[in-house]
């Protein structure tokens, strides 16, 4: 997840992106909100931004009024639906104790 907050003459806007990385690639679990659907997913890099923080490049980022839990909710919801669920070999991997 990455959130974005900017301070305006006392007004707050946020931004925000959700991914997952899933066999070795970066997916956009937001990517569908913004109507990139059809598009086949891009290769995402990851880099530093000017302020210092890992950015993830050619993700959709939803504008959230960070006063509204609703919203933000069903952003989760959203993301969570869209997360890959296929059983994979880490899936038979346990720690021992």
């Amino acid at each position: 997840m990455c959130v974005r907050v900017r301070a305006r003459a006392g007004r707050y806007s946020m931004r925000v992106s959700f991914v997952e990385i899933y066999c070795e690639k970066i997916r956009d679990l937001l990517r569908h909100v913004k109507g990139k659907d059809a598009a086949p997913e891009p290769d995402h890099k990851v880099l530093r931004n000017d302020y210092g923080a890992n950015e993830v490049t050619g993700v959709a980022m939803v504008d959230v009024d960070p006063a509204d839990r609703d919203a933000m909710g069903s952003i989760l919801e959203v993301a969570a639906a869209a997360r890959a669920t296929k059983k994979t070999d880490m899936n038979e991997v346990r720690d021992l104790p």
